[in-house]
């Protein structure tokens, strides 16, 4: 049940097993799964060998942007499945400007962000440049 069965990113140590994610860092071999459930978010990460893990939920939309600090944090180790996800960190420029744009209104933020190409640009226009 936890031995891959599925190659998602050999080079990174990435794989998945019968319902969970595999994957293969310095701290051994970890058993990774995720939720999203509408506005919640969760994760799970364990290290078998060490006897070591943590499951967190949250119920946020951003809830899976601290995931990667989370597992540090808690236990030294990365959360590898969560960049797989492509999940944006918590503090990321997107949403910076959401909640920069929900607080203080569109014609207050135009101008305030800059798209990556460097030029000035409306709040649509940054957000799927970040996007």
């Amino acid at each position: 049940m936890i031995t891959p069965q599925i190659d998602m990113d050999k080079p990174k140590g990435l794989g998945w097993s019968l319902g969970f994610g595999t994957q293969s860092d310095a701290n051994g071999q970890a058993l990774w799964q995720w939720g999203d459930y509408g506005i919640f978010r969760n994760y799970a990460i364990a290290y078998p060998e060490r006897r070591s893990g943590v499951v967190y939920l949250a119920n946020s939309v951003y809830g899976l942007g601290i995931c990667s600090d989370l597992v540090q944090h808690s236990l030294g180790g990365q959360a590898l499945g969560s960049g797989a996800l492509n999940c944006r960190p918590y503090d990321s420029p997107i949403y910076r400007f959401v909640w920069d744009l929900e607080k203080r209104g569109p014609r207050a933020v135009k101008g305030r962000w800059v798209d990556v190409q460097g030029g000035n640009s409306g709040p649509v226009e940054v957000a799927r440049s970040i996007l």
